[in-house]
């Protein structure tokens, strides 16, 4: 792995600690939790290069047998000053830190909370590309934030729908944002999780081939089946 510079960690973890990541604020420690062991190593070797600090990462099997990874840090300064722009009382969306969302803290952001939904329709042998943000750890007007955000600092549109549970609204992206969306994540996303970049086009009417890396992440199909296919290719592979 490349050595980043310290901007560049700094967003990386930005990413992860909006999600996944939990910072005992107290104790000015890290935790993480994943079931995707080569991803839960790369934010190690992320974390490792930040001076003087101790990481930790070790399988972990829970009572139903089921395996995972976790990984943790010893008490740093670094995580007293990323809880005061991410933390208060709960983990929360502040101006600041929305302000220093960049492509590698959004490719974070999405690894771990967001969504690629493939609806299929079968009557008319199609399939609609919708994105999730699924943000709902965070209210209406912190989403508000980000939406504002995506438009502002990268040309993306997007929007705010409800649903049941959490703080009771997530972020929708649809069309050809959701197409910039890809297009701007793919160079910042783990391998792990290219799959949340795929998009399925009946027609190229309806894709934008002239997007950065657009022939890596619009896969043009005939049919429904030829959808499920490539889906069951990729998981194969």
């Amino acid at each position: 792995m490349k050595i980043l510079t310290a901007k560049e960690i700094k967003r990386f973890v930005l990413g992860i600690v909006l999600t996944d990541g939990h910072i005992d604020v107290a104790k000015k420690r890290f935790d993480m939790y994943c079931k995707d062991e080569a991803y839960l190593r790369h934010v190690y070797n992320v974390l490792t290069q930040i001076s003087q600090m101790k990481v930790t990462l070790k399988v972990k099997e829970d009572k139903r047998g089921y395996v995972g990874w976790r990984l943790w840090t010893a008490g740093h300064v670094y995580w007293e000053k990323m809880a005061r722009y991410t933390y208060d009382g709960r983990k929360v969306l502040t101006p600041y830190a929305v302000s220093r969302i960049d492509a590698r803290c959004l490719a974070a952001m999405w690894a771990a909370d967001g969504y690629m939904e493939h609806a299929k329709n079968r009557n008319i042998d199609k399939c609609q590309n919708i994105g999730w943000f699924c943000l709902e750890a965070f209210t209406q007007p912190e989403q508000q934030l980000m939406v504002d955000h995506l438009r502002n600092e990268f040309g993306i549109n997007s929007r705010i729908v409800s649903v049941r549970w959490g703080f009771g609204t997530r972020i929708k992206i649809s069309g050809m944002d959701l197409q910039k969306l890809c297009s701007l994540l793919y160079p910042e996303m783990h391998e792990s999780f290219m799959y949340k970049l795929v998009l399925y086009y009946k027609s190229r009417d309806n894709a934008d081939m002239s997007l950065p890396k657009a022939e890596h992440f619009i896969v043009l199909y005939d049919g429904i089946e030829d959808i499920v296919r490539h889906s069951l290719k990729k998981e194969t592979t």
